[in-house]
């Protein structure tokens, strides 16, 4: 089994940086974060071979403070990951979806003008060869896609400026 365990970095005013690993006594000192990195992993490593049952009793949470509500929320480690990036993927997702409603829309009316003058020009009936029938189908698909997409690109919120 892989357990996770979080290390805790802190630079002394001396500029000196120790380590430890909340809810085991697990500390260690260096002058470098690299030494100390090095150190604690060392360190770490020998108390889990030495105590392989331990878990930490430390929960570990992420205080996060709010300029614009000016207070503080608890929430959990994972927000320390990718804050800024989700709101980036977000931003991506909702111009993909835009682009991907205008481009539904544009091929609908494409399919529905092309198929209109197919079925204009064909001059035979269904099963004739004249393209009929594919002119039909044509028409029925290109309003399908183009009330799709008219439909997403209405859904599809403007991004908003914060």
């Amino acid at each position: 089994m892989t357990m996770l365990y979080p290390i805790v970095f802190e630079t002394e005013e001396s500029g000196a940086v120790s380590a430890y690993v909340p809810g085991l006594p697990v500390y260690a000192a260096a002058d470098t974060h690299a030494k100390t990195e090095r150190a604690i992993r060392a360190v770490l490593t020998d108390y889990l071979n030495a105590h392989p049952d331990s878990q930490p009793d430390a929960r570990v949470r992420v205080a996060r403070f709010s300029d614009k509500e000016r207070k503080v929320d608890i929430v959990g480690v994972a927000a320390l990951v990718g804050a800024r990036r989700s709101k980036a993927k977000a931003r991506a997702s909702r111009a993909n979806g835009r682009l991907g409603a205008v481009i539904a829309l544009a091929a609908g009316l494409t399919a529905i003008a092309l198929g209109g003058i197919v079925a204009v020009t064909s001059g035979g009936h269904i099963g004739t060869g004249g393209g009929l029938a594919g002119a039909i189908i044509s028409l029925v698909l290109g309003f399908i896609s183009a009330a799709l997409g008219a439909l997403a690109l209405s859904r599809a919120r403007p991004e908003q400026q914060t």
